[in-house]
């Protein structure tokens, strides 16, 4: 991990894990899709799907990056449970000055159960 810089590397334009044939690959400019252009568009998209070879290895293939390796051991589920307990104290332990006020709107009180307002 490393050595990723955050951005997956792009992979090829694909629909249904079939990939798809753009005339912009073939001649290297975009057609309207209306008039002549639509149908030399299909003749061309037509004549670059009879000749590609589709059994034969697919190009799509993506390298994955290696799975994540952690350098320290990861803690079983009963290691983790119970770690909380010396933060949970009483109503009277918690500072006023962190107390958070809230209202909610009208239209998200039709979705939240009918509550419009809490302190």
């Amino acid at each position: 991990m490393n050595s990723w810089d955050g951005q997956s590397p792009p992979t090829a334009r694909t629909y249904l894990g079939k990939p798809v044939v753009s005339v912009k690959d073939i001649i290297g400019k975009t057609l309207p899709n209306f008039g002549p252009f639509a149908k030399q568009k299909k003749e061309l998209v037509a004549a670059k799907k009879a000749n590609s070879d589709v059994l034969g290895d697919n190009s799509l293939r993506v390298v994955n990056r290696p799975p994540f390796a952690p350098n320290r051991k990861i803690p079983a589920v009963q290691e983790v449970i119970g770690r909380a307990l010396n933060a949970i104290g009483t109503y009277n332990d918690l500072d006023n000055r962190y107390k958070i006020m809230y209202f909610i709107t009208t239209p998200c009180s039709r979705t939240c159960s009918g509550n419009t307002s809490s302190l």
